[in-house]
């Protein structure tokens, strides 16, 4: 219900009139509403509903806002003789149409400096804080601490590519009947590394689910394949289209769950039980400082609801996956240059707890 409500509070602030004169004009109505349907949909669906989203509408009215002032003053201008002195608040003739150049000015110029505010504060800003958060979780080594303090199992090296395992998948498709390769991903299942490749129909407008998954070896793509017959109604690769479609699982979560929050990889998992669950990674991202922090894992069970959520100091131990692999690709990319500039980080030994 809360983002339905944003989406109507940018269709009211685009269709909210700025002069007297777009008050009478009807077709601006209706042109503004459709934008503020438009661009309230992409708004939703490209941020989360936090800081980001009240400057989104700032921006987006500010530019509404700038372009009536112009094409008011372009019309006063162009019809300076006509007769348009009833109800107007700015006055006529040549009066009105300094006010509409300076009001125009006026309008550009916020636009110019909020623009710029907006701009450095979300992308240079946050990103120095975002790489000083990250900094602080990482735990720093003295120099000439070894890289592994373990040496990784023969087993558990990853020799089956990505693009394998789903070619490996796909030869028992037929056993799910009219299907298709979904998403892939990998985890730890009997103590082995494997991928989890999921089948989902060929038509998800027929059929918006995942009707099973096959376990492929990704260290020996020549061992023999596991095929489960776990139907899940939630899941990466389906559609979420609410009210009727709502199986995508990161779009189930943000409309379903919480509009403040990013939502990440999800991953096929058994628990303590065996029991086969998705586990969607989830992130926060903090107001004004716009630093992104994990903020745990949603289970979800084969009908699509969500049974338990962990924050990042209560994750049990089968949970494989805490982290959400784009979340850490973007931060090491934040604080990969920043901590090139410091002495203390060239000569130790770092890793993430």
């Amino acid at each position: 219900m809360f983002p339905l409500l944003w989406w109507l509070i940018w269709v009211v602030v685009a269709v909210f009139p700025t002069t007297e004169h777009w008050v009478r004009n009807k077709r601006r109505y209706f042109v503004l509403g459709g934008l503020g349907v438009l661009f309230g949909f992409l708004a939703l669906a490209a941020v989360t509903i936090d800081t980001y989203m009240v400057l989104w509408l700032i921006f987006f009215k500010l530019f509404l806002v700038t372009t009536e002032f112009l094409l008011a003053y372009l019309e006063d201008y162009r019809y300076i003789y006509e007769e348009r002195k009833k109800g107007s608040i700015f006055g006529t003739g040549a009066s009105r149409r300094r006010i509409h150049k300076w009001l125009l000015a006026l309008t550009l110029t916020a636009l110019i400096v909020f623009s710029a505010l907006t701009l450095w504060q979300t992308q240079a800003v946050a990103a120095v804080n975002n790489a000083s958060a990250f900094n602080q979780m990482i735990t720093f080594e003295p120099a000439g601490t070894a890289l592994f303090q373990r040496e990784v199992p023969n087993d558990m090296v990853r020799l089956t590519t990505d693009v394998l395992a789903k070619s490996i998948a796909s030869r028992s498709a037929a056993h799910f009947g009219s299907v298709q390769v979904g998403s892939e991903h990998l985890t730890i299942y009997k103590g082995r590394l494997v991928w989890m490749v999921t089948m989902i129909p060929l038509n998800l407008w027929g059929d918006n689910s995942i009707k099973g998954f096959v376990i492929v070896d990704a260290n020996n793509p020549e061992l023999d394949t596991q095929i489960v017959d776990e139907p899940f109604s939630v899941g990466e690769a389906l559609m979420y289209a609410p009210p009727s479609y709502t199986g995508g699982i990161q779009g189930n979560a943000y409309w379903g769950l919480s509009t403040a929050d990013a939502y990440g990889r999800a991953t096929l998992t058994p628990d303590d039980n065996g029991q086969w669950k998705y586990v969607l990674t989830a992130n926060t991202v903090q107001q004004w400082s716009f630093v992104s922090l994990p903020k745990g894992v949603y289970v979800y069970n084969q009908h699509g609801q969500v049974e338990n959520f962990y924050d990042m100091s209560q994750i049990s131990n089968w949970v494989t996956q805490r982290y959400d692999e784009g979340w850490i690709e973007s931060m090491i990319s934040k604080w990969g240059p920043i901590g090139e500039e410091t002495d203390s980080t060239s000569s130790q030994a770092a890793s993430v707890g």
